[in-house]
Parts: C-alpha cells; sequence; structure tokens
C-alpha cells in the first residue's frame, strides 16, 4: 500500500500547501464555499460540489482502481498484460494465428492513440503436447491466451476493464513507454489529482498507480514460449 499511502499524502500536501491551486480546490471541496468567510465570490462560477456519499462512492472505486490491478500483478499464475495486437480498432480478424480466440478479444478490447490493446493472461504452459505410444516425438499445440482471472467480477466493485487498461496504458506513457513506472507523486499536478470540470472522474487511471506491463502481442507470444522476466509474458 505504500503507492497509494503516497498518493493520499502527495495529495493532501498540495491541499493544504497555502498556494492559490490548493486554496482553490479547498474552496471547492467546501459546499460552493459556505463554511468560509464572504462565501464564493459575487459573480463567479459556482463550483461542481459532489456530495458526501459520492465521494464516498469515488474513493471506493478509486481503492478498488489500484487494488485490483495490484492483486493481478502480484499473481504469478495470472501472468496478466496489455498487448498491443498491430490490427486497426475493431479489427479481430488475424487474432487466432497470434492465440487469442476472437470471443475473448471482443470483451477485452481498448483503443489507445488509434491503436488496438487486449487485456489478456498467459496462464500455465505455452504449448499442451501429446506423445502417443511408444513414439519418441509429441504432437504439440499452442494455447491460447486467456481472460484475466475474474475479470466478469469488476462490476462488482465499480470497476472496469476500461478503467485498468487505461491506467495502465498512461503509466506505461508517463514512463516512455517503457515497463517499470515508479510511482512518484512529486510528479504529479493538482490536475492528476482533482479535475474540479469532472470531479467525479476516477483520477487513478491518470496518476501512474496502475502498473500492469504493455508489450505487442508478437512479443508475448515469444516470451510465454519460453522467455520469463519481470514483465512476463512481456
Amino acid at each position: 500500500m505504500t503507492q497509494w499511502e503516497r498518493s493520499v499524502t502527495g495529495f493532501a500536501a498540495k491541499v493544504f500547501s497555502g498556494e492559490e491551486q490548493g486554496n482553490s480546490l479547498l474552496t471547492d471541496f467546501m459546499a460552493e464555499g459556505a463554511l468560509i468567510a464572504g462565501g464564493v465570490p459575487r459573480g463567479s462560477a459556482t463550483p461542481k460540489i459532489l456530495r458526501a456519499d459520492e465521494m464516498k462512492d469515488l474513493a471506493k472505486k478509486a481503492l478498488f482502481t489500484y487494488m485490483i490491478p495490484l492483486a493481478w500483478e502480484k499473481n504469478d499464475d495470472a501472468n496478466v498484460a496489455i498487448l498491443e495486437t498491430e490490427n486497426a480498432c475493431g479489427d479481430f480478424s488475424n487474432l487466432w494465428d497470434l492465440n487469442v480466440r476472437e470471443v475473448d478479444a471482443r470483451q477485452v478490447e481498448f483503443c489507445f492513440d488509434n491503436k488496438q490493446y487486449l487485456f489478456l493472461a498467459a496462464i500455465g504452459f505455452h504449448e499442451t503436447c501429446t506423445q502417443w505410444g511408444d513414439s519418441p516425438f509429441a504432437d504439440c499445440v499452442d494455447n491460447k491466451f486467456s481472460l484475466p482471472p475474474n475479470l466478469d467480477k469488476l462490476g462488482d466493485f465499480d470497476v472496469s476493464y476500461r478503467d485498468v487498461m487505461e491506467g495502465a496504458l498512461k503509466t506505461w506513457v508517463r514512463n516512455n513507454r517503457q515497463n517499470g513506472y515508479e510511482f512518484n507523486p512529486d510528479n504529479l499536478d493538482m490536475a492528476d489529482y482533482y479535475d474540479p470540470i469532472d470531479p467525479a472522474r476516477n483520477k487513478v487511471v491518470d496518476m501512474g498507480l496502475i502498473k500492469i506491463p504493455v508489450c505487442t502481442l508478437k512479443d508475448a507470444n515469444y516470451n510465454w514460449g519460453g522467455k520469463e522476466g519481470n514483465f512476463f509474458p512481456c
């Protein structure tokens, strides 16, 4: 939870810094300035305020958006990754040859920078081999990538696979499109934490907290076949 704690303390430091941006955000939080002498200055736009229950729901969603990918990341058997197919968005034509079932791909497609990405898991061995009788040779068939474990349960926590994929891809972009980003709240601006225009936005997806590996589907196939590393199957 260190990264989550650092993000929370980093946000608090910016809010209570005494600088104009932090003071403005505090004004927004305090119910249209009702708790501040004079309230919102006459003629100023009334900030969009979240109700207390909305804030609680948003906090829970943010926590689950962080914790669920972390659980996948720490599960050595799941081997989840976000894989660029090199296809156009909406094109599922050649994925079978890359060990992806079309029915699975359609459930986990996300378009980012006009490229198609899939959220998949390399579970088990790359191949299933059968040896017949006394023959020294075996017939081997490539296994297909799977959907991440319990993907269908995300909705129970008001989180979508798109939240997870967008967050991981933005983390990857923050790190010059490389895996292994080290979260640092000092590199974040107030806008990374809070959007006054859309205060209900789940900002965890923008902060660099979601760290699922990203690579091409071809690379993941190659690595699944025998090359392991810190970001397997990427």
